[in-house]
């Protein structure tokens, strides 16, 4: 709560932007930057961009961001799936995660995306507790049988699941 209170009366600059990876992989060291203009339009047109990030930058500085993917409908995991979420340790609590998903809660509302899924593993209480404090809510429990070194172990996700708010 202070910390909050001591960043909201800072005068620091925040920035948003959106960026999606030049290649297949989300964290791809090469980006390339896009306007929101450019999501709705690849977003409406079916094609384009379904790997993207927003990015929260404080004085020029990146210091946190939320990754998204969408999968199409003919996949059994549908919709739009919050892939990462990071922000550096030195601005957790002081109120940045709720600018951040405010941000895409108005970006994903204006595609109208109503709401988000994202999925833990089930034995990671501390990844649960920050997804439930962001306003997740458990959907369902998914086992799947991972096969490794001539052994199979079953592991447990946990598909949590968040309406957008308008």
């Amino acid at each position: 709560m202070f910390a909050e209170f001591l960043f909201i009366n800072s005068n620091k600059k925040i920035e948003f932007s959106l960026q999606a990876p030049a290649n297949f992989k989300l964290n791809s060291r090469f980006i390339k930057r896009f306007s929101a203009g450019e999501l709705f339009d690849s977003f409406k047109a079916g094609s384009g961009i379904f790997r993207w990030r927003i990015v929260l930058s404080i004085n020029s500085k990146p210091v946190g961001h939320l990754a998204f993917i969408f999968r199409p409908k003919i996949c059994p995991f549908s919709g739009c799936w919050l892939s990462e979420a990071k922000i550096r340790i030195r601005y957790r609590g002081t109120g940045i995660e709720k600018r951040l998903l405010g941000e895409a809660d108005k970006l994903l509302s204006q595609m109208g995306i109503n709401e988000i899924f994202a999925s833990v593993f089930k034995n990671k209480y501390l990844e649960k507790t920050v997804f439930k404090q962001l306003g997740f809510k458990e959907k369902d429990n998914r086992k799947e049988a991972v096969s490794a070194c001539a052994y199979k172990e079953t592991i447990e996700r946990i598909i949590l699941k968040r309406m957008v708010a308008i």
